[in-house]
């Protein structure tokens, strides 16, 4: 499209129609299968049919999570521990409470949380709850779980699942309870650890089992193909949510209202979806959605964009957005034009109900603007990063009380769903999707270099990092026919082009991102590139001779097949394209 019409839609924000939106849908709080958040997504759907989409609300089943009341006593004490919340999915107390001899842990490792007597146990942990400290300190038998923040309290979840629980699953649902004190409270309970043994007892209530959730779906059609981009974001919120997530109810809103004033022009349609579960059911919405509708996202959908809590004060850090390799250089461009700012990126990890991967989408975004971590205050928590860089998370108020309309940035607002409407404006408009397989193709290179060199000889991926290598150059030599092309680009050529590149994500993403691939979820914890080749360094330093190196070098063999065979079929599906040009 003409630079002029992309200009056009820029300009065309209104942060007066955001702030309008995100006022109303912040009027309820919104927990999972509530009539609050129904009401919130009834809103949504009547502002989105206002701007032309046709939309519907589905329900379906999930487990879901609604914590309760929660507090820490100590037998024979009188101390008041303040302030004390319970987690998502952490198991609810009889009314005695669940009783044990406390034992302060601090940040510790796995390793050293293996060499601890923790059986029967509560643990006294520094940072935040989380499913992957949940499994670690469950297997270790403790009885219950106290974490300590700062001076505000986070809403959690233990739940180390994706989504709903499946037999397979079922068993790494929580069963022992846990709550949050705030570091007073915490420095309270460790003063008495100084003065001998301390019985803790762990009180609360958790309302956890299965309920209907609801979810937005909304259509743009555009163009003759059926294809559209899948605008995403969750509508359920902790507390009032303004930032977490009405900013990003209402980014989306208006990057769908842009889009329909433009509906002429695009060439690829629009769906929004407003999730549900995403606190509460640990993405039971997203993955929902992945599982009812996998072949219409596996044949129509080009691209996922979703958004979570952008706006915000103080949300100075854009350059280290989440991405993939192969939509790195779309984001690039974004924030370039709307900012003139480089941008570094950080790859797409678990998280944003990015629930889409095993079916293969390409996806951009999701949390965005952060807070810069190496300036805020010493002894504040910081929930995100990427070492060596500046992303400090999404302000001191996420998932607590104080997450009201205050925290919201009006000009970074604008500014960051300008840089959205930029990176959705190529997505629907040109006509080659703005996708760059050569840099995926070189990140597997290096990842199983790495995996490669971490195994110690005791795997070979020589195969799959000299095919990655071959997808990266015809890769590279597709990218250079379409460049050359430029916008003279015939709707035939472009068309097949399009088709080459979705193969593409369909056959790489599920490799690049899952362990259990395109029809199941993994669990909801971080995942390294390639993660089917993630005990590549646990196989290297495994005792020669051992069972857990003959067990390993299983996975690995297996997991490297599986690989290869998706390289293989990249490679088959850009030579096949290139001789069709």
């Amino acid at each position: 499209m003409a630079a002029s019409g992309l200009e056009a839609a820029l300009n065309s924000v209104s942060i007066q129609e955001m702030m309008k939106n995100t006022r109303e849908i912040g009027k309820w709080v919104r927990l999972s299968g509530t009539p609050e958040e129904r009401e919130s997504m009834e809103y949504t759907k009547k502002v989105l049919e206002g701007y032309g989409y046709t939309a519907k609300i589905i329900d379906h089943d999930a487990f879901i999570s609604l914590p309760g009341d929660a507090k820490v006593t100590v037998d024979g004490s009188n101390v008041d521990f303040g302030e004390c919340r319970t987690h998502c999915f952490a198991t609810q107390t009889p009314p005695e409470g669940v009783a044990g001899e406390l034992v302060y842990i601090g940040n510790a490792t796995p390793a050293e949380i293996a060499g601890l007597d923790l059986k029967g146990k509560i643990t006294l942990a520094e940072g935040l709850a989380s499913g992957e400290r949940n499994i670690r300190l469950e297997k270790a038998g403790v009885a219950g779980q106290i974490y300590i923040q700062d001076q505000y309290l986070r809403m959690m979840t233990v739940n180390p699942l994706w989504g709903s629980p499946t037999p397979e699953t079922a068993h790494l649902i929580p069963t022992c309870p846990g709550v949050t004190l705030t570091a007073e409270g915490g420095k309270k309970l460790k003063d008495l650890l100084t003065k001998g043994k301390v019985i803790a007892r762990i009180h609360a209530k958790d309302d956890i089992g299965w309920r209907k959730i609801p979810e937005l779906v909304a259509d743009l059609p555009a163009g003759g193909e059926g294809k559209y981009v899948l605008l995403s974001c969750h509508i359920d919120s902790w507390y009032y949510g303004i930032m977490d997530n009405g900013t990003a109810n209402a980014l989306i809103l208006e990057v769908a209202r842009i889009a329909a004033l433009n509906q002429a022009a695009l060439k690829r349609g629009v769906r929004v979806i407003m999730w549900s579960g995403h606190s509460h059911g640990r993405f039971a919405g997203s993955s929902w959605y992945a599982d009812h509708y996998f072949e219409d996202l596996y044949d129509n959908c080009v691209a996922h964009v979703n958004s979570d809590s952008p706006g915000g004060k103080g949300a100075v850090v854009i350059d280290e957005g989440p991405i993939m390799a192969e939509t790195k250089a779309l984001a690039a461009d974004s924030i370039k034009k709307v900012t003139g700012e480089g941008f570094i990126g950080k790859r797409i990890n678990r998280f944003g109900d990015q629930s889409m991967v095993g079916v293969g989408l390409s996806s951009i975004f999701a949390t965005f603007s952060e807070q810069d971590a190496t300036k805020m205050p010493e002894g504040t928590l910081k929930f995100s990063g990427t070492p060596g860089h500046r992303s400090g998370g999404l302000g001191w108020w996420w998932h607590n009380e104080n997450d009201t309309i205050d925290k919201i940035d009006e000009d970074f607002l604008v500014r960051d769903t300008k840089i959205y409407v930029n990176a959705v404006w190529h997505l629907l408009t040109d006509p080659v999707l703005p996708f760059d397989f050569a840099a995926t193709a070189q990140e597997f290179v290096d990842v199983l270099s790495d995996y490669q060199k971490k195994a110690a000889g005791k795997a070979d991926l020589s195969r799959a990092i000299d095919v990655a290598k071959q997808v990266g150059a015809r890769a590279t030599e597709l990218n250079a026919k379409v460049a050359k092309a430029g916008t003279g680009i015939s709707a035939a050529t472009a068309a097949k082009v399009n088709q080459c590149l979705l193969g593409l994500s369909r056959t790489l993403v599920p490799i690049g991102y899952t362990i259990n691939g395109p029809f199941g979820q993994d669990l909801g914890m971080s995942l390294p590139p390639v993660p089917g080749l993630r005990d590549a360094a646990a196989l290297g330093q495994a005792p020669a001779g051992s069972d857990t190196s003959y067990m390993l070098h299983t996975v690995m063999v297996r997991q490297a097949n599986r690989v290869l065979f998706g390289l293989r079929r990249a490679l088959e599906i850009l030579d096949e394209t290139l001789a069709s040009l």
